[in-house]
């Protein structure tokens, strides 16, 4: 079940969380936040927007922003930005007919005006110009309507997972000795990094310490063959660090401490479920610190085996 806290009180190196709000409540404040960042993408719409800036105006941290805006939202970041200026656009054809069709685009961010009649028409189902023509001036509007309607009627839920166990701990400081692979993130190419790591330094060191991987990138933003992880363990005095390793230092944290047990091969479904099913009812977001995963169990034969993962969740009280 899912653990309470109280806040400022620690035992055993646990900080333990506020039990005098609600995780409705709690999870109002994410919803009050997300909204914001929707605000700003709207009242935006015709500028340049990285993923980090709509994340700081919402307060949140860029990791894992993504999978709460879409818990909340039922969109994507990208998807809600690319249908708000859609609409803004179409509202400006319908109430504009002063401006181009051309400047309009480009004033929205698209790169042509073909590009942008192409995205309008498979949003809208009819072309800007048919927006522009006066005797469609009626069938226009409803488009708009019914475009803005269908998007706030999606009805979104995210129920709180109640069996997680989750433990918030003091993680202290440590160096990652890793190596780093860039390509899509996908459960079978962790079971080839993990293959590949065992390789350069040993499985029964491996084991013994149990591999570290950090994923820095979001693939519904970075492009699949430019995603990073990095895999490895934490550096000892014993260990030799071969020459086509690095390392790095991550910084005492307090963290959310999941661990879970797969035999699925779905190694993304635990952090779907920590970070969009825990952590809006749990009174923390999150702190800026990337998270790891931790595999303390693992099947090098196969992803669908036997698997034991800590996920380590860097937060902060909200």
């Amino acid at each position: 079940m899912l653990v309470n806290f109280i806040t400022a009180k620690f035992e055993n190196n646990v900080l333990l969380m506020p039990d005098q709000l609600k995780p409705d409540t709690r999870c109002k404040e994410y919803q009050r936040r997300i909204n914001q960042a929707m605000n700003y993408i709207s009242e935006h719409a015709t500028e340049s927007l990285s993923l980090d800036d709509i994340a700081q105006k919402a307060y949140f941290s860029k990791y894992h922003f993504h999978r709460i805006f879409k818990a909340f939202a039922g969109e994507t970041v990208a998807g809600f930005t690319r249908r708000i200026r859609l609409e803004q656009a179409a509202n400006l054809l319908y109430l504009d007919k002063a401006q181009s069709i051309t400047k309009i685009a480009l004033d929205y961010g698209f790169s042509s005006a073909q590009n942008f009649t192409k995205q309008f028409t498979k949003h809208f189902g009819e072309s800007p110009s048919f927006f522009r023509q006066d005797n469609n001036s009626g069938a226009s509007l409803a488009l708009i309507q019914q475009s803005s309607a269908s998007s706030n009627a999606k009805g979104v839920t995210h129920p709180m997972h109640e069996d997680l166990e989750v433990v918030i701990k003091t993680q202290p400081a440590f160096q990652l000795a890793y190596m780093r692979f860039i390509e899509p993130y996908q459960s079978m190419s962790t079971l080839t990094y993990l293959k590949t790591l065992s390789d350069n330094i040993g499985i029964e060191r491996l084991k013994r310490t149990n591999p570290v991987g950090v994923a820095w990138d979001n693939p519904n933003i970075t492009e699949g063959a430019k995603c990073r992880y990095d895999l490895g363990i934490t550096l000892s005095g014993d260990f030799d660090i071969p020459g086509n390793f690095s390392v790095q230092e991550f910084p005492e944290s307090l963290c959310a401490v999941y661990r879970c047990t797969i035999t699925d091969g779905d190694l993304e479904k635990p952090w779907d479920d920590l970070v969009i099913g825990w952590l809006p009812y749990s009174g923390y977001v999150l702190s800026g610190v990337p998270a790891v995963e931790v595999f303390k169990q693992f099947d090098l034969q196969t992803p669908s085996g036997h698997w034991q993962l800590e996920i380590y969740l860097p937060v902060k009280p909200i």
